[in-house]
């Protein structure tokens, strides 16, 4: 912050985290903030003001909580964003550097990680807020929750502001010069830590069994929230062409009951399981026997580098990090359009060509190794020291 000095020692400057849930053992963001928060409690004071926490994470840095609550989203978003606003007013006096993670409080921060870019999200869905089907109630929350994010968005990254964005990929970073042209920008590209992921013979057969799956089961795993989004239409519908041992393991949060009946008309559905919300997804990557992610828009995307470095074959949409590890000539995984009948050739392909599947896998293996949470900590540690610096 400008003007301030060091509240602990030259060595160890205070950095006060701002997040909606920290925790270890979760999904995405949630696992990636407490692995880099006690990677980074080593050189700095780690502060975290946050909804929610593990206990692990908890014992390497000091926790400041406002109250989180799970439903409706867009009301937890709100509470959580004026809670936490009012308490920094008063934790920012404390610390040396504020790290937002989102857009999400009406403070001025010093720096905020952009997983995604609210203005480039809306403009690639069309300029719409709301999904184009599913239950009033449903896009009203949707309509609601994007509109308040790009209203926090904007006012971060105000001209006036100079608050500047870390971009997790070199997408985010384009798409920060874009939307934000006047605000200073830095590339922090997301990790993963490899020791999370990797195959496991017998966790893979103890898995499978917990399904109900037999031998010979080829089962296509889905990950993530924001289904319409994420396009599990496009993957149930696929499901129709393929063969009958073909079944499709969903995990997330999204509209069950419009795509449970989208499985029922197509008589899919005994082979479509809803999974929910899980915290053993580097167990159903050893399980399953290939990842699709068919977004229409993702700034980097974790699941792609977690479910390659599981060695898991890929079939993806050309966005956020996949053209990196699938590479222009597909020699690391599969791009396909956003179609079901795309998506049910790619399985198909991943099925029938083994010796071909297995190279592309050793091929996306090797460069998602260059995403590690090492990396991103380096990234971090080295835009920190260079904004004390400033201030």
């Amino acid at each position: 912050m400008q003007g301030q000095t060091p509240r602990t020692s030259a060595t160890r400057p205070a950095v006060l985290v701002v997040a909606h849930r920290i925790d270890r053992e979760g999904q995405g963001m949630e696992r990636l903030h407490a692995r880099l928060a006690e990677s980074l409690s080593v050189a700095y004071d780690i502060h975290v003001l946050v909804g929610a926490i593990d206990e692990e994470t908890a014992r390497f840095v000091t926790v400041h909580k406002v109250p989180l609550i799970e439903r409706p989203i867009p009301v937890r978003f709100m509470m959580f964003s004026l809670l936490a606003s009012l308490r920094l007013f008063v934790l920012k006096n404390k610390v040396d550097l504020v790290h937002s993670c989102g857009a999400i409080v009406f403070n001025r921060v010093d720096l905020v990680s952009l997983h995604l870019c609210q203005a480039a999200l809306i403009h690639a869905n069309g300029g719409r807020r709301m999904p184009p089907s599913g239950s009033l109630l449903r896009r009203v929350n949707t309509g609601l929750l994007k509109t308040m994010a790009l209203s926090l968005e904007r006012h971060a990254f105000a001209p006036k502001r100079r608050t500047t964005a870390a971009a997790v990929s070199e997408q985010g970073l384009e798409e920060v010069a874009t939307w934000y042209p006047r605000s200073p920008r830095v590339l922090t590209e997301n990790g993963v830590d490899g020791q999370d992921f990797g195959p496991n013979m017998a966790r893979r057969e103890e898995v499978r069994t917990a399904l109900g799956l037999d031998a010979d089961t080829f089962l296509i795993l889905q990950v993530g929230g924001d289904w319409t989004l994420r396009g599990v239409d496009l993957a149930i519908r696929a499901l129709e062409t393929l063969p009958g041992t073909a079944k499709l393991c969903i995990v997330g949060r999204g509209d069950r009951p419009r795509m449970h009946r989208l499985a029922c008309e197509l008589g899919v559905d005994d082979r479509v399981m809803f999974l929910g919300a899980r915290h053993d997804v580097a167990d159903l990557y050893r399980g399953a026997d290939v990842l699709v992610q068919l977004s229409a828009y993702e700034t980097f995307s974790l699941v792609l580098v977690e479910a390659a470095l599981s060695e898991l074959p890929l079939v993806t949409t050309a966005v956020g990090v996949a053209m990196s590890l699938c590479g222009d000539n597909e020699s690391g995984g599969l791009v396909v359009d956003r179609s079901a009948t795309a998506v049910a050739a790619g399985l198909q392909t991943v099925m029938e060509q083994r010796v071909d599947t297995r190279r592309r896998v050793e091929m996306a293996l090797e460069r998602a190794q260059r995403f590690t949470l090492v990396h991103l900590a380096t990234q971090l540690d080295s835009v920190y020291r260079e904004l004390l610096v400033a201030s």
